[in-house]
Formats: structure tokens, sequence, C-alpha cells
């Protein structure tokens, strides 16, 4: 099959690494892939590590300037007439504008769009009501031209799956491409982070990944650790990403004197192989999709303590010892408290995770995309 997978950005994020982790099996099954998207250097470095095809959409942008979206019509619509792919397969709310561009080509594609969140519609997203109502409309209709929708959590499913006919929808969740043998072992990751931090020998060493922006919440964090030091002395947090907010949150960690337990480290490229390092991971989020962080911290068996929001039971197989209320500093405290203290339950917890993450494996999933691939071109 010949394939063309497309992505507004090219920088790192949860869409893009799934992209490039669908790019990459499939390749190695011998399908012809090319993979399309916008600004950004992450995917362009690592597709050309793979010798995967790409292609930059000068105009295809996270913007709401209608110029740019035709600009990006066009654009797609001249490439698809030029590489004639049997799969158009988009995965982002500004590359869904490309299903316009197949209605004017010669050679019309079957056409797939994975959903890897809806944020913009959550009751804590910072968008005024108004203008959710008004994404919500636009989403839905021009989703609706898809030949197929994907949807990667039952949470997100639920929401939306009445705007859509049974048979167009189904549900794939995230894959992460793990290489355990990259992975560093755990006195080799802290070695390394102390580099960055300071002693970790014998630290109790929560960790996170992610942007450093308001979704990921790392604000609560940063306020409850006090609390967390009480209780666990040991303790110290490392949080590797960068973003927006990194001075706004090194700021706070300074007034509240916390410089020598937590460490903003900055942006890893490949974060996963330090993240045997930690002994719990965590994530705070306000929104999520189905976070692949938060499967790669599953597939390497360490324990999580994850906000409940989005997929992320999915991810944990609804596991309440690794869930929190989201902003509940007492339910957060209790639990991270419980498995810190509790070396019996920590470990069933990895050996628990690290069985369950062979649902999210990308080989499994890859397959289960060429399945309904198949189905599409048997249409």
């Amino acid at each position: 099959m010949k394939i063309l997978i497309v992505v507004t950005r090219g920088e790192i994020g949860g869409a893009q690494i799934f992209s490039l982790n669908l790019a990459k099996i499939l390749r190695k099954l011998n399908h012809e892939i090319t993979v399309g998207f916008g600004d950004g250097n992450f995917l362009k470095t690592e597709l050309s590590k793979n010798n995967i095809p790409f292609i930059n959409f000068k105009f295809l942008k996270r913007s709401l300037n209608p110029f740019k979206s035709i600009f990006f019509i066009l654009e797609l619509r001249d490439y698809l007439n030029q590489i004639k792919p049997d799969i158009l397969h988009l995965n982002s709310s500004n590359a869904l504008l490309g299903l316009l561009a197949t209605k004017f080509t010669k050679h019309r594609p079957k056409t797939i769009f994975t959903i890897h969140g809806l944020s913009f519609l959550n009751e804590n997203h910072k968008l005024p009501r108004p203008i959710k109502i008004i994404a919500l409309f636009l989403f839905v209709k021009l989703s609706q031209l898809s030949d197929k929708i994907i949807f990667v959590s039952n949470t997100d499913q639920a929401g939306l799956k009445s705007k859509y006919k049974p048979k167009k929808i189904a549900l794939i969740h995230n894959t992460c491409d793990l290489n355990i043998n990259q992975q560093l072992s755990k006195p080799e990751a802290r070695f390394k982070l102390e580099q960055r931090t300071a002693k970790l020998e014998n630290a109790f060493l929560i960790g996170s990944i992610g942007r450093l922006a308001y979704p990921k919440n790392y604000i609560f964090l940063i306020n409850i650790f006090p609390s967390i030091l009480k209780q666990l002395p040991e303790a110290k947090l490392i949080i590797i990403g960068d973003g927006p907010d990194q001075k706004e949150l090194q700021d706070q960690i300074n007034e509240r004197n916390l410089q020598t337990s937590i460490f903003l480290v900055g942006a890893i490229p490949h974060a996963y192989k330090f993240i045997k390092a930690f002994d719990l991971f965590v994530l705070p989020s306000i929104f999520e999709g189905l976070s692949l962080t938060l499967i790669e911290a599953l597939s390497s068996g360490l324990p999580i303590l994850s906000s409940d929001v989005g997929g992320s039971a999915e991810v944990v197989n609804h596991d309440a010892q690794q869930l929190y209320k989201l902003n509940d500093g007492d339910d957060f405290l209790r639990k991270l408290v419980n498995i810190a203290n509790d070396q019996r339950l920590s470990m069933s917890i990895s050996r628990k995770n690290l069985e369950y993450s062979k649902n999210f494996s990308t080989r499994k999933i890859s397959e289960e995309y060429l399945k309904i691939y198949s189905q599409l071109l048997l249409q």
C-alpha cells in the first residue's frame, strides 16, 4: 500500500511520535510510506535516520488564519495528485483540512482521521465556551468527511460517538516504540541525571516527562511538594521537558525554597531512555488524550500515579492505586506515600504494568491500522 501520514507540526509531541512509530513499522512491513508535516525539526531528523521519505508542507500550521488554510488545501491537493497514495492518514485538527483537498484531486485516496485528543472541549480548557461550541461544530462537520475516524481512548469516543455513524468509527489505542536495549539501567540513568541535578543515590525519585505548559499542571506538584517532604524527606522530583511556563515554574520552586528537591532539567532527546531512574512516574495533567509518556512509563514497568483524566485510566487498566482525582492533594499524597512506603505494593504494580503494556505494542496497533486500511480499499 502507498500511505501518506500527515500531522500538523514536526516538533516533538504525542501525535508526532505516534506518526513516527506507525511509519517505522509500516515501512518494515514493506509498505510505501511518506510523512507530511509543517514546522519543526523532530520528525525531519527521526525520519531521515530511518530513511522514511517526508514532505514539508509550507502552509500547514497550527493557525486560525483562513488564507493559510486555503493555501495548505491547495498545497496538499497538488501533492496528492503527484504521488497518488492509496491512503491519506490525518492526525491532527489542522491537518484535518486535508480532507477538503481530496475533493479536488484526480485520484481520491481513502481517508482516515485519528483523533488524538479533544482537549479543546475539556471543561478545564481556557477557551471561552462560545469558541468551544463553534470549534466542535466545525471539527465534527469536517471529520465526517473522512472514510474512517479513529479514537485513541474510550473517554473521547464516548463523548463524540453520537456524532458519527457507528460503522465509521473505531477505537485503537496509541502506541509507543520503546527500544528496551537503549534504555539506561537505574544506576546509569541516575548517574547521568545527577550531572543536571544533585546526588540521587538514596532518593525516592519522582519523575515526569512533559511540556512545561498549563495543560500538564506541574504547578500542582510544586505546590504539594512541601507536604510530600514532610512524609518522605528523601523525595526528589525531576521533570524532563521545556515549554512556555519554565520560568514561572522555576520561580515558584525558588519561592518555596525547593531548589534542592525539584529539578527542571529541560528537554532531553529520547527522554524515555532515562525513565528507569524514577521510582514513581507522575502525570498531573488537567486534560489528556492518551498520553504516550504514560505508556512509556507503563512499558518500563514503573509504578504510576496519574490524574484521572482523558484516557489515563485505560493506560493503567483502571487501577485505583495509580489514579487520583484531579487536583485532589489529599488523594494524591495518600497514594504516593502508600507506593513509596510499601515495597511489595510497588513491585506488584510494576509487574502488572509491564504485563499490561503488551496491549500498547507498536506491532499490535499497526496491525489494527493495516486491517482498517485494507477494509477501506475493498469498499
